[in-house]
C-alpha cells in the first residue's frame, strides 16, 4: 500500500504539518520570548523547522513574530531593544563617557568592556589585562622566523568587543588603527598578525580609558612603534 506523502514546497523538503509553522499556537498569547526563555527549547525549534523545510531565516522570522503576532510583535520588540540601548547609552555616558571617544567603539560594546572588566584595578598592568581579555600574543617562533600566535584563552566576550573595535578602525579611512594596521603590514606582518597586534594595542588603549578619562590613551596607536 502506498504511504500518504506530505505536499512539498518548491525545494523538494517537506513542510511541517499543516503547512504552517508550530510558532502559530503562541499567536496571541503571552510572548514566548519574555524572561524567563527557555533558550535550548527555541533553539531546538527553530532546528526542527529547518529540517522540516523551512529556511533558517524564515525560521527565526517566525519564532520573532509569534508573541505578540505579525507585524505587531516585531514592531514591539524594535521598541524593547532600542528602549535598553537608550538605556545603556546613559549608563555608559554617565560610568565612562571616555570610550565613546574612541573610534570603533560604540554603546554596546562599551557596556560589553566596562561590564566584563568590572574594576580596573583588579589588574596589575596592563599587560595583565591583555592577558585577561585573550589578546596578549604567544610566541611560536622557529629558526629565524618570527611568528606569535593567537591567544585562544581569556575572557571571550572582552575579546569580542576589542575585536569589534579593531575591524571597525581598520575600516575607518586615516584612523590611528588603520594607520597602526597599515604600519604592521608593512614590516611584512600577514593580515591576521597585523590585527592582533592591533587588539592588543587596543587593549592596552582602553585599560588606560577606563582608568581616567584622558585623551593621551587614545592616540596611544599612533605614537606606538
Amino acid at each position: 500500500m502506498a504511504e500518504s506523502r506530505q505536499a512539498r514546497p518548491p525545494g523538494g523538503r517537506a513542510r511541517p504539518p499543516g503547512g504552517r509553522s508550530r510558532y502559530g499556537r503562541y499567536a496571541g498569547g503571552p510572548d514566548p520570548l519574555a524572561p524567563p526563555v527557555d533558550l535550548s527549547e527555541a533553539l531546538d525549534a527553530i532546528g526542527n523547522d529547518v529540517m522540516a523545510g523551512y529556511s533558517p531565516e524564515r525560521a527565526v522570522r517566525e519564532l520573532l513574530r509569534r508573541g505578540t503576532g505579525g507585524r505587531e510583535g516585531l514592531d514591539d520588540l524594535t521598541r524593547r531593544i532600542n528602549a535598553l540601548e537608550r538605556e545603556l547609552t546613559d549608563l555608559v555616558r554617565a560610568q565612562a563617557p571616555q570610550l565613546l571617544k574612541l573610534p570603533g567603539c560604540g554603546p554596546l560594546t562599551a557596556a560589553k568592556l566596562l561590564g566584563e572588566t568590572a574594576n580596573p584595578a583588579r589588574f596589575r598592568s596592563e599587560a595583565c589585562f591583555a592577558m585577561h581579555a585573550g589578546v596578549a600574543p604567544i610566541p611560536a617562533s622557529s629558526g629565524r622566523t618570527q611568528r606569535h600566535r593567537l591567544a585562544r584563552g581569556g575572557n571571550r566576550q572582552l575579546n569580542a568587543a576589542l575585536h569589534r573595535i579593531a575591524i571597525t578602525q581598520v575600516r575607518i579611512t586615516a584612523s590611528p588603527g588603520q594607520l597602526y594596521y597599515q604600519r604592521r603590514r608593512a614590516q611584512g606582518d600577514t593580515a591576521m598578525e597585523a590585527l592582533r597586534a592591533l587588539k592588543r594595542r587596543l587593549a592596552r588603549v582602553v585599560f588606560n580609558l577606563l582608568q581616567a578619562d584622558t585623551t593621551i590613551a587614545i592616540n596611544d596607536l599612533s605614537t606606538a612603534a
